[in-house]
C-alpha cells in the first residue's frame, strides 16, 4: 500500500512538483514521493519489481554504512558480528520474495549516514569540521521523509551538541564552542528553512501545517507517562507486536546487564569520544524506542529506525568487553560472517531485480491479476480508455498504479477525509476542489472489503460526503458495480456525463 501511494503520488507530480498543493503526502513527507518521482524521471513509469529493487538498496545501504560506522568505532571482528546482526535484521524482517519499501526507508539511510558522520567525527579530529555539520544536515532531512523521524532527528542533535562542549580541545574558548554549536544547530535546521520557505510562498503552508504537522501529531495520540511505557513494555508482552527487532532489543538489554554486572570491563580504558558516542547512541535509541511505539499502531516496518541504534549499543559494549582480546585488534582476523555480510548486501538488490524478471515469480504474477484491485484496473481501461486521471474515494491507491492513471486529487487516499477528526471538513472541501478543478473522467467509490477498509464501514461510502455525492449526482452517472457477483460490498464506478466515454 505505501509503495502504490508514494507511485501514485509522483504522477501528480508530473504536473507540479509543489507538495500540499499537487500531493497531499499523508504520513510520510516529500523525500518519499519525490524519489519516487525522480525514478519516474529516470527509468519511465515504475514497476513493483524496479521499487522492491530501490527497497533492496536502500536497505543493503543501510547496513553497509552501519558497518562503516562500526569499523571506525570498534575493532574488525567486532564490527563484522556487528554487520552480520543488520543483515539478520533485515532478512528476517522482509519478505522471502521481496524488500517491500516503506516510508521508513529513506529517513534510514540519512540518519544511518548522520551516524556515520558523527563518529568520524569522534575519531578523526581533522574531519570533524566538515562531518559533524554534514552529520546535522542529514539528520535535519530525515522528518521531511517520515515526521515519526523527528525524535531520533533531534536526539542526534542534542548528542552533537554534547559533544562540541564535553570534547573540545585544551584552551578552546567559549566563543569557539558556541560558534560550532551555531554552525550545527544551522546545518540542522538548513532543509527544515529552505523547503518551510518555499511552502510559505507558494501559499500551501497552511495545507501543509495542518496535514503534516497537525494530523500526524493526532494520529500519534496523547499518552501518560504510564500508558507509554506500557507501550513500550507491548513491545514484549504483545504477542502481535513480537517482531525480530524485539528478539535484539532483549538480547541488548541482557547483555548490558551482564556488562553491567562484571563491572563495565572496557569502560575505564575509552577516549572520552568513545563515552560520548555510546551516550549518544543510548539516546538516540531512547528517541526511537519513544518515536515507535508512540503510534496507537505498532507496524512492523516502524521497526527498521530501531535496528541502527540497538546493534551500534551492543556492539559498542562488546568492543569494550573484548578490548583485552589482543587478537581481536587485527585487522586480517575477519569472521566468516563478514563474508556473509558482504554477499547479504550484493544478494538483496540482485534478489529483488530478479523477483521482477519475466517467468521469475509467475505464480505470484497471477495470483496479482486475481487481487479485485488490479481486475478493477483492467476493467477501467476498457469503460474509459481515454481517460487520463481517477478520482477515488476510499484507500485504493494500487488502482492509479496498475490502471496508469493520474490522481485526481492530492489526496490520493480518503483517511483524512473519512476519519472523524477537527480538520475532515477541511480537507473534503479541498478534495471536493480538486475533483471540480480537474474533472476526472472516472471515479470509483472504494470503501468495500475489496480495498483497504481501515476501520471504516460501509457507511463511509460516498453518500456521507453530501457535497461529494450532490457533485457526482450532478455530473457523474452510475456504470457499474464491480464486480457483479454480489459477494462483497462491490467498488462503484462513475463516468463523467459529457467525457463521450
Amino acid at each position: 500500500m505505501d509503495e502504490s501511494l508514494m507511485m501514485a503520488q509522483a504522477m501528480r507530480y508530473e504536473h507540479d512538483l509543489m507538495p500540499w498543493r499537487s500531493v497531499d503526502t499523508t504520513t510520510s513527507g516529500p523525500l518519499n514521493s519525490w524519489a519516487f518521482y525522480l525514478m519516474r524521471w529516470v527509468f519511465g513509469a515504475p514497476s513493483y519489481g524496479l521499487v522492491h529493487a530501490l527497497a533492496a538498496v536502500a536497505t543493503g545501504t543501510a547496513v553497509l554504512i552501519t558497518w562503516l560506522t562500526l569499523r571506525v568505532l570498534c575493532h574488525a571482528r567486532v564490527a563484522a558480528l556487528g554487520g552480520l546482526a543488520a543483515c539478520t535484521f533485515v532478512m528476517l524482517g522482509q519478505s522471502p520474495s521481496m524488500t517491500h519499501f516503506t516510508s521508513e526507508m529513506i529517513p534510514l539511510v540519512l540518519l544511518t549516514a548522520a551516524v556515520w558522520m558523527i563518529a568520524l567525527g569522534v575519531n578523526f579530529l581533522q574531519v570533524r569540521h566538515w562531518a559533524w555539520p554534514l552529520a546535522a544536515l542529514l539528520a535535519g532531512a530525515a522528518p521531511w521523509a517520515k515526521l515519526q523521524a523527528a525524535p531520533l532527528s533531534l536526539a542526534l542533535v542534542i548528542g552533537l551538541m554534547g559533544m562540541i562542549c564535553w570534547l573540545r580541545p585544551d584552551g578552546q574558548t567559549s566563543g569557539t564552542t558556541l560558534l560550532r554549536a551555531s554552525v550545527i544547530a544551522g546545518a540542522f535546521c538548513t532543509v527544515t528553512l529552505f523547503l518551510g520557505s518555499l511552502i510559505a510562498l507558494q501559499g500551501t503552508w497552511d495545507d501543509f501545517w495542518n496535514s503534516y504537522i497537525a494530523r500526524n501529531l493526532a494520529y500519534a495520540n496523547a499518552h501518560t507517562a504510564g500508558t507509554q511505557f506500557s507501550r513500550v513494555l507491548h513491545l514484549w508482552t504483545d504477542a502481535s507486536r513480537l517482531s525480530i527487532i524485539s528478539l535484539l532489543m532483549a538480547g541488548m538489554v541482557v547483555f548490558a546487564g551482564a556488562w553491567g554486572c562484571h563491572g563495565c570491563p572496557g569502560w575505564r580504558q575509552q577516549t572520552r569520544g568513545h563515552m560520548a558516542m555510546l551516550a549518544c547512541m543510548v539516546l538516540y535509541l531512547a528517541a526511537g524506542v519513544y518515536a515507535v511505539t508512540k503510534p496507537p499502531f505498532n507496524f512492523p516496518h516502524y521497526h527498521f529506525l530501531l535496528f541502527l541504534p540497538v546493534i551500534l549499543v551492543s556492539t559498542m559494549l562488546l568492543s569494550m568487553w573484548s578490548e583485552h582480546d589482543a587478537e581481536s585488534t587485527s585487522p586480517n582476523s575477519f569472521p566468516a560472517g563478514y563474508a556473509w555480510f558482504a554477499l547479504t548486501v550484493i544478494a538483496m538488490p540482485f534478489a529483488a531485480i530478479r523477483s521482477s524478471a519475466p517467468g521469475w515469480l509467475a505464480h505470484w504474477r497471477s495470483s496479482v491479476e486475481r487481487v479485485p484491485g488490479y481486475q478493477l484496473a483492467r476493467r477501467l481501461q476498457i469503460l474509459a480508455p481515454h481517460a487520463t486521471s481517477l478520482g477515488i474515494w476510499g484507500w485504493a491507491p494500487q488502482v492509479y498504479v496498475h490502471a496508469g492513471l493520474t490522481p485526481a486529487s492530492r489526496h490520493a487516499i480518503s483517511h483524512y477525509l473519512i476519519d472523524p477528526h477537527p480538520l475532515r471538513e477541511r480537507f473534503r472541501r479541498s478534495y471536493l476542489a480538486d475533483l471540480k478543478k480537474s474533472r476526472p473522467a472516472v471515479i470509483v467509490d472504494a470503501v468495500t472489503p475489496l480495498a483497504l477498509l481501515w476501520d471504516w464501514s460501509g457507511t463511509e461510502r460516498i453518500e456521507s460526503f453530501p457535497e461529494l455525492d450532490e457533485f457526482i449526482r450532478s455530473n457523474y452517472r452510475l456504470v457499474e458495480n464491480f464486480p457483479a457477483d454480489g459477494s462483497q460490498a462491490p467498488y462503484r464506478i462513475y463516468l463523467l456525463n459529457d467525457s463521450g466515454l
